[in-house]
């Protein structure tokens, strides 16, 4: 699985109900709760990510620039992979 710290379940890809510190974007660091976690196309897993904080984007689009709720991508590649950290 991609490079991060912590631990994982029996099913590595399955990480609802974890706490985790992802990069959305690969530009804003958050803390949060993942709340869904499916297998995509490609062998990539995505996470949905309720925030404990919201994180204010430097560019505003048709939802505001505020999200407390993000999808992030876990990927084999350590450079594209936005998850860090499971605590």
């Amino acid at each position: 699985m991609p490079a991060f710290i912590g631990q994982r379940d029996f099913h590595k890809w399955h990480l609802e109900g974890k706490r985790v510190k992802v990069s959305y974007l690969n530009e804003y660091e958050a803390v949060g709760t993942v709340v869904d976690s499916r297998v995509c196309y490609g062998g990539m897993v995505k996470h949905q990510v309720k925030l404990d904080k919201p994180i204010k984007l430097s560019f505003n689009t048709s939802d505001g620039p505020y999200r407390d709720t993000v999808n992030i991508l876990e990927h084999y590649d350590p450079e594209e992979n936005e998850l860090m950290e499971i605590l």
